[in-house]
């Protein structure tokens, strides 16, 4: 290749420049010009200045697409992975057997429970699984007949009442008419919560003294179990 004097290279930049190319085009072009040269080259040429900016704009741009696909990209490896862990983790779960329904209900009661009534059992949630779960143990474990389960559900709108009756009896498995509807008033101004459940919460509540004691013995049962240590011969109970 023809070497080119300084002042024809100038010209030569100039006008490879001009076509829209970049620094290392022109630089592969010219034989491996140096880029501090051609920035020698273009300073304070218009032409240049103008296509340097869109050139830097059309990069920042490139590099826009290109870090969003990049990140959408991992964003679905990354839940392909974690979806493929929970269903190997679900597949570990085999059939409950009566034991494992009963702690499973304790441990429900226990951290969901009203705890304070000597007479009845009390359960509130919003999960519909969870609730289900505890009236399949009250029911085919306890004994407990359907018709003697006294439902509630706390709605903030009132029109959405008898949806809520609906959903709630197929969910967990109760007769719409069982359930009582208590409207709960709107916060005050600026303290709406951020998110209102659509169909409220329920409450499942069974009265049956015996069986409140046979869940309490259960529970306390389950307790020593936990931090191992004997059950005691006598349990000081506040009548």
């Amino acid at each position: 290749m023809t070497r080119l004097d300084s002042s024809t290279r100038r010209k030569r930049a100039l006008a490879l420049r001009r076509q829209g190319l970049s620094y290392a085009a022109i630089s592969r072009e010219l034989g491996g010009i140096a880029k501090s040269t051609l920035s020698y080259y273009f300073n304070g040429d218009k032409d240049s200045s103008v296509l340097a900016k869109r050139l830097s704009a059309e990069a920042r741009l490139a590099n826009a697409k290109h870090l969003s696909r990049f990140n959408t990209e991992r964003w679905k490896r990354h839940r392909q992975m974690r979806g493929e862990r929970i269903r190997v983790a679900a597949t570990e779960i085999k059939s409950i057997t009566q034991n494992e329904r009963k702690i499973l209900f304790l441990g429900l009661f226990w951290g969901e429970g009203n705890r304070t009534s000597k007479n009845s059992i009390s359960i509130s949630n919003t999960d519909p699984v969870l609730l289900r779960a505890c009236v399949d143990f009250l029911h085919l474990d306890c004994g407990v007949s359907i018709a003697r389960f006294l439902p509630q559900i706390q709605i903030h709108e009132p029109e959405l009442a008898a949806p809520a009756a609906r959903y709630w009896s197929k969910e967990i498995g109760i007769p719409a008419d069982q359930f009582r509807i208590s409207i709960i008033a709107s916060r005050p101004s600026g303290l709406e919560p951020r998110r209102k459940l659509l169909f409220g919460t329920c409450n499942l509540r069974v009265h049956d003294t015996v069986l409140r004691d046979q869940i309490q013995g259960w529970l306390h049962g389950l307790k020593c179990r936990v931090i191992n240590t004997p059950i005691a011969a006598e349990l000081n109970i506040n009548p």
